[in-house]
C-alpha cells in the first residue's frame, strides 16, 4: 500500500513535535503517535503503533470515535477536554486532507496536563519569590497589569494605610485607598497608568492618603510608573513605585514663604528709606 504525501508530511510533523500528537488514518483509523504520548501510553506501546484504533481502544473507543467521525463528516476541526485520556488537557482534532481534497485522516494535538501543572506551580513559585523581594524594598512598590489592576503590592505600601495586601489586590490602582478619596489624584494616577501601559514612563508628584494611628493624613509622594516589556516586545505589566516627599514639599513651601516675606520686607525697607 502506497503511503500518500499528506500522510508522510503529517507523520514528519508528529514525530518531531514535543506536544502529544496522534494520527488516525483511513476509515479503519490506523494509528500513529509520538514519544510525548508514551508517558501514559506505555502499556499499549509498541503494539499500538499502526494498530486499528477500535482494537487498541476497546474500552475507550465509544468516547474517541465521535470526535473522529465528526472531523471526517464535517471536514473541520473540533476541540475540547479529552475525557478519554485524562492525563492530557485540551485536545484539537483536525482533518488531514488527501491530494484529492478528501479527509484521509485525523490529527489530534493535545496539551500535557502534567506539564501545564508544573508550569503553573513554577509561576506561583516565581510570584512568591518576587513578592518576597518587593517586601524588602523600603519604598512603596506594586505591580499592575496593563489594565491597571494591582496584581502584587509590597508591605511598605499597605502599611502606609494600615491595611492588608488583600485589601488592594485585584483592584484598579487609582481606586485604592491611597487615592480613592482624592479625585484629582485618582484621575492623575489613572491617566499616568494608561500612558505607561502604552510604553511611556511616567514620574510626577501627587497627593495621597496615609493612615497614621487610625487617622487619615493627606501627604505627598514621588510616584513612578514604568512599563515592563516582554520578549515579544509587548508590554506585559507596569511597575508602580514611590516614596513620601511630604517633608520636601513642606520645606519648599516654607522656603517660598520665607523668600516672599524677605522680598516684602526689603520692599518695605526701600519704601521707608525713600
Amino acid at each position: 500500500h502506497r503511503w500518500s504525501s499528506p500522510l508522510k508530511s503529517a507523520l514528519s510533523i508528529l514525530f518531531h513535535s514535543k506536544l502529544p500528537m496522534f494520527i488516525w488514518w483511513g476509515q479503519e483509523s490506523y494509528q500513529f503517535y509520538n514519544d510525548a504520548f508514551l508517558s501514559t501510553f506505555f502499556d499499549r506501546h509498541p503494539q499500538a503503533m499502526g494498530q486499528k484504533a477500535s482494537e487498541c481502544w476497546k474500552e475507550l473507543w465509544p468516547m474517541i470515535k465521535p470526535q473522529i467521525d465528526f472531523v471526517f463528516r464535517e471536514r473541520e476541526c473540533v476541540a475540547g477536554e479529552n475525557g478519554a485520556m485524562p492525563a492530557f488537557g485540551n485536545c484539537a482534532y483536525s482533518p488531514i486532507f488527501t491530494e484529492d481534497e478528501q479527509v484521509g485522516g485525523v490529527l489530534m494535538i493535545c496539551t500535557d496536563r502534567k506539564a501545564r501543572s508544573v508550569s503553573t506551580e513554577t509561576h506561583k513559585s516565581d510570584q512568591s519569590r518576587l513578592s518576597t523581594v518587593l517586601d524588602t524594598i523600603p519604598i512603596f512598590a506594586s505591580l499592575l497589569n496593563r489594565d491597571g489592576v494591582v496584581t502584587m503590592v509590597n508591605r511598605v505600601a499597605v502599611e502606609s494605610i494600615e491595611s492588608q495586601k488583600e485589601d488592594v489586590m485585584q483592584k484598579l490602582f487609582w481606586h485604592c485607598p491611597w487615592w480613592s478619596t482624592l479625585p484629582a489624584s485618582a484621575e492623575k494616577v489613572k491617566r499616568a497608568v494608561q500612558f505607561a501601559a502604552h510604553g511611556l514612563t511616567q514620574r510626577f508628584d501627587v497627593q495621597y492618603v496615609a493612615v497614621v494611628c487610625g487617622e487619615p493624613q493627606i501627604r505627598w509622594a514621588d510616584l513612578s510608573l514604568v512599563p515592563v516589556v516582554g520578549l515579544n516586545n509587548e508590554i506585559k505589566y507596569v511597575t508602580a513605585s514611590g516614596y513620601d516627599i511630604t517633608r520636601r514639599v513642606e520645606q519648599a513651601k516654607e522656603l517660598t514663604s520665607a523668600m516672599g516675606n524677605a522680598e516684602a520686607a526689603n520692599a518695605t525697607k526701600s519704601a521707608f528709606l525713600a
